[in-house]
């Protein structure tokens, strides 16, 4: 049985921490590294770590100062000792058999493992499962990854099983930058081949007021950090060759998702920021402007990807085509398609 590392970067969650690490203490899937990163914790969150690592010697504790996410998970890095890392947030929890069922992809020797999550809204102690569609898991199985693939797959890092030997070799680690396992997640996938999708929703996001879910729906300073995110992770697979035409498209609809989530959740004063940073980062990557277009929306400037446009004219085309078809006794026909009505008019050969 292989060796799962799991990491819980820990930082003031004292209400919902128990909970937390019971439901990794508590796998079916028993081989487990389970280290706890306390990252100067000021309420008793260190109290509870040493408490539950007296009932089960799998829990490594790291007590650190604070430095923020990006750098506790680091940490929990370090101390990751197997080929298999996972992620899990210590306000949320996941199902009993969340990790056998990831473990069963093992076999097929994938690059990255995906499950399914739950969004739960916490209320007053209890919980009611949300449906949030920015989680579904839109395949199943072993897929090899492209562009299309990592736009339709969400870019958190807990409801995934990421590689040790990938990590190392491709030297991705978290940045000290806000919407870190944004940058983390983007700079993995677009260096892998392979992801194992299971539909199973086997990580429960908790939604409350301090969550990120609830933290990030909400206007912030922070949000501008979004475009900074995006920027590390362009100049990241620049430096490393991985800006191809291969990966272009995606790139630049990622590049253009990003920017209208920054403007529509910013600060007003921060705004011109943002436009003068998503501006030289369109014009600094010119495939930009084959794939995306700016334009104007209530006064701001918002970049459109380009294949909407190209979606309507096909759109229109496939309704009003007027084209050769082959039929049977190899009589050629002009077939017109209005509105699901197929017209045939018998053509001169």
């Amino acid at each position: 049985m292989e060796r799962i590392s799991v990491i819980i970067a820990v930082y003031n969650t004292e209400k919902y921490l128990e909970k937390s690490v019971r439901s990794v203490m508590g796998q079916t899937y028993r081989n487990l590294k389970i280290i706890c990163v306390n990252d100067g914790s000021t309420d008793g969150s260190l109290d509870i770590l040493r408490r539950l690592q007296k009932e089960d010697s799998r829990i490594v504790i790291v007590d650190k100062p604070n430095g923020g996410m990006g750098d506790a998970r680091n940490a929990g890095l370090k101390m990751a000792d197997s080929e298999w890392i996972a992620f899990v947030d210590s306000d949320d929890f996941i199902e009993p058999d969340a990790f056998e069922k990831a473990s069963h992809a093992f076999g097929a020797n994938p690059d990255m493992i995906h499950f399914g999550t739950s969004v739960v809204q916490e209320e007053e102690f209890t919980y009611r499962s949300t449906n949030k569609k920015y989680f579904d898991i839109r395949f199943s199985g072993l897929v090899e990854i492209d562009g299309d693939i990592i736009m339709k797959s969400d870019v958190v890092i807990w409801n995934k099983f990421f590689r040790r030997s990938i990590l190392d070799r491709y030297d991705i680690h978290f940045e000290d930058i806000y919407y870190e396992d944004f940058a983390f997640t983007l700079q993995y996938m677009f260096s892998i081949r392979t992801v194992y999708y299971i539909e199973d929703k086997l990580y429960n996001y908790v939604r409350h007021p301090e969550s990120v879910m609830g933290r990030t729906y909400a206007r912030s300073s922070r949000t501008i950090n979004h475009m900074y995110a995006m920027r590390h992770v362009l100049t990241y697979l620049e430096q490393r060759g991985m800006v191809n035409e291969k990966n272009e498209r995606a790139l630049a609809n990622l590049f253009a998702k990003s920017y209208k989530f920054t403007v529509q959740f910013v600060l007003p004063e921060q705004l011109p920021e943002v436009v003068s940073l998503s501006d030289a980062l369109y014009h600094e990557y010119p495939f930009m402007q084959k794939y995306v277009v700016p334009t104007k929306e209530n006064g701001n400037v918002i970049y459109r990807p380009k294949e909407k446009r190209r979606l309507v004219s096909r759109l229109l085309n496939k309704v009003f085509s007027l084209k050769p078809e082959f039929m049977e006794h190899c009589q050629i026909y002009k077939v017109m398609r209005i509105f699901g009505i197929v017209v045939f008019r018998k053509k001169r050969i």
